[in-house]
């Protein structure tokens, strides 16, 4: 391997990786874990139900093409279950953050 590789897809490489690219490494997961978060559709709103606007909340609506409201959904601003960091093999984000720390 020549520098700091395109692709980390395993604990393996961030293991790897630590001693011989510790800032690179850094800046790197820094990245991902800054991408954790993200919006999420929580529940479908029925009938007259408005939902909850705010700061972590929004609704979103679903129009046809004569721009009539068809549904809405409830979105949340929460960690994402699927996001990069647990592909990588991190239990919680706690722990990318404890080694980010750490480097």
């Amino acid at each position: 391997m020549i520098g700091f590789p395109k692709y980390i897809n395993s604990m393996g490489d961030v293991q790897n990786l630590k001693d011989m690219y510790p800032a690179e490494l850094k800046a790197h997961l820094q990245s991902i874990y800054d991408g954790k978060d993200g919006w999420i559709a929580t529940a479908k709103l029925e009938g007259t139900d408005t939902g909850v606007t705010d700061d972590t909340h929004k609704v979103v609506e679903v129009k046809d093409t004569d721009g009539t409201v068809t549904e809405q959904y409830q979105y949340e601003f929460k960690e994402d279950a699927n996001c990069f960091l647990f592909k990588l093999g991190f239990a919680t984000s706690a722990d990318c953050k404890a080694l980010i720390d750490s480097l």
